[in-house]
C-alpha cells in the first residue's frame, strides 16, 4: 500500500501507507520503502511457514520492521484483517495518547479520539468487526514524534 498521503510540502511529506505510518513513521520515501518491502517480507514469511495465531499475535509480528529509533513513549498499533485467515493487515492505525492516527491512499494523516468505536473504525478506513482488529503495545518511533510534535491540526487532518 504505498501512495496513502498526498504531499502537503516538498520538505515534510507525510508519510505514504497506513502499515508504514503506524510502524515506523515517516522519514523519507527510501526509508518508507523499505519498511513497506519489510512488511511484505514478513507477511509472505508467516504464509510460508503456516503462522496460526490471534490478530494481536499477527500484528506483533510486523514490529520487527520498524527501522526509526524508538523512543520511550507507549503507543499502541491497531492491525485490522480484511478476512480470518489473512496474515498481513489490510490496514493499520496508531493509537498515542488520546488519539488514533491513521492515513489512506490520497489522503492525509488523520486523527480521531481513542474510544472502542475508533479502534474498530479509524478515521480513514472501513469500520471492522471488532473480530478483525488486532493490537499490539509498543514504543514510537522518533519519526512518529517528530511528525506529531509539528503538527498542526485542521478539521483533525494534518497540516504541516
Amino acid at each position: 500500500m504505498t501512495g496513502h498521503f498526498r504531499a502537503h510540502t516538498l520538505q515534510h511529506p507525510p508519510p505514504n501507507s497506513c502499515r508504514v505510518w503506524a510502524l515506523d513513521g515517516w522519514v523519507n520515501d527510501t526509508l518508507s520503502s523499505a519498511v513497506n518491502n519489510e512488511i511484505s517480507d514478513v507477511g509472505n514469511g508467516l504464509l510460508l511457514n503456516g503462522f496460526v495465531g490471534s490478530h494481536d499475535t499477527r500484528g506483533q509480528q510486523f514490529k520487527q520492521c520498524r527501522i526509526s529509533p524508538q523512543v520511550a513513549i507507549p503507543c499502541v498499533i491497531h492491525g485490522e484483517f480484511g478476512y480470518p485467515g489473512d496474515l498481513t493487515p489490510t490496514h493499520m492505525c496508531l493509537e498515542y495518547g488520546a488519539w488514533i492516527y491513521d492515513t489512506i491512499p490520497g489522503a492525509p494523516l488523520r486523527r480521531k479520539v481513542a474510544t472502542p468505536a475508533s479502534r474498530i473504525h479509524p478515521p480513514s478506513a472501513y469500520q471492522y468487526h471488532p473480530n478483525q482488529v488486532g493490537g499490539a503495545s509498543w514504543y514510537l518511533s522518533a519519526s512518529h514524534l517528530a511528525i506529531l510534535e509539528r503538527a498542526v491540526w485542521v478539521n483533525n487532518e494534518f497540516m504541516p
